[in-house]
């Protein structure tokens, strides 16, 4: 399958760069970066290119202000190139979503799309917290 091999050179990736990936039980990747887990994963296709997103998350409490962080998630989506998701629970979560010929691509890019989810997510909490 595609999508087992292309998990697997991604999984060898990033234990080649000194991390501790492992697999969820929803078959995703996850590693941790400074005590931030991060998420990769792969869509079920069996062509290339293939879809793959990069994400991390942020749990802001269960008693959020629902709008203001919807405002800011939105201004953050507008400008930056990741998505921005906020769950009923109080959790936020910004994605990298690309088309990717194959893992050397991933490769290229793996720290450019860390720092740019790291930005818009400080970016969305500096904006929250005034």
């Amino acid at each position: 399958m595609l999508k087992e091999k292309i998990q697997n050179d991604v999984l060898a990736y990033i234990k080649e760069e000194g991390f501790l990936p492992s697999i969820t039980e929803d078959d995703d990747i996850v590693f941790k970066k400074e005590g931030i887990l991060h998420y990769v994963s792969i869509a079920d296709n069996e062509s290339s290119p293939f879809y793959l997103s990069f994400s991390r998350g942020l749990n802001i409490g269960d008693n959020y202000d629902k709008q203001k962080a919807m405002l800011i998630a939105n201004e953050v989506n507008n400008y930056k190139c990741i998505k921005t998701k906020l769950y009923d629970s109080g959790v936020v979560v910004v994605a990298a979503e690309m088309f990717l010929q194959d893992v050397e691509h991933f490769k290229a890019v793996f720290y450019r799309t860390m720092s740019v989810l790291n930005f818009a997510m400080n970016e969305f909490c500096d904006e929250y917290q005034k």
